[in-house]
């Protein structure tokens, strides 16, 4: 949880963590490989570090992907 993070700071980073901890949580069908993860993850800590100047130590992001039966995209409809 957000809270168990927390309280260790410097869980699985390098750095600390600080007051301006933010978590992401993104849903997509599965599909991309650990590369492409790897790629979004930054890009989305460098451009909110660069927007709001929120340490990247301080962006945790959660990726669930689910198999596209799962989804509906309207009408009832997978």
């Amino acid at each position: 949880t957000q809270e168990n993070i927390l309280k260790n700071p410097t869980y699985l980073i390098t750095g600390k963590r600080t007051d301006k901890f933010i978590v992401i949580k993104i849903t997509c069908a599965k599909g991309r490989t650990n590369t492409q993860k790897r790629n979004l993850y930054s890009t989305i800590a460098t451009n909110i570090h660069s927007a709001v100047n929120i340490p990247k130590e301080d962006i945790f992001i959660l990726l669930y992907e689910t198999e596209l039966s799962a989804w509906s995209f309207g009408e009832g409809i997978a």
